[in-house]
């Protein structure tokens, strides 16, 4: 599936009847993979494309893998990626 301006965005398996993201993820993927890279001084990059799971109470939700030489174990393994669809809902 592709998002909303362009994005490489799978569906799980069994969720092709979800709708597509409201809002496209390639922005806030690539500010984290350059704060990762800049974090741990070294590239980053997906290791897969982010998978879009649904539609949480308050976000979007994917999940992302992360790769690179630098990165600690922790950020190498499926993380799930929430995006607020309102900057204003962060804190909650």
């Amino acid at each position: 599936m592709t998002a909303e301006g362009g994005d490489d965005v799978e569906t799980a398996a069994g969720d092709a009847d979800l709708p597509a993201p409201l809002i496209p993820i390639a922005e806030e993927i690539a500010a984290l993979v350059a704060w990762l890279g800049k974090q741990y001084r070294g590239d980053v990059t997906l290791a897969e494309p982010a998978t879009f799971k649904g539609e949480g109470f308050d976000s979007d939700v994917y999940l992302v893998r992360f790769s690179g030489e630098t990165l600690p174990d922790e950020w190498r393994r499926p993380l799930v990626l929430r995006i607020k669809s309102d900057a204003d809902r962060f804190d909650e």
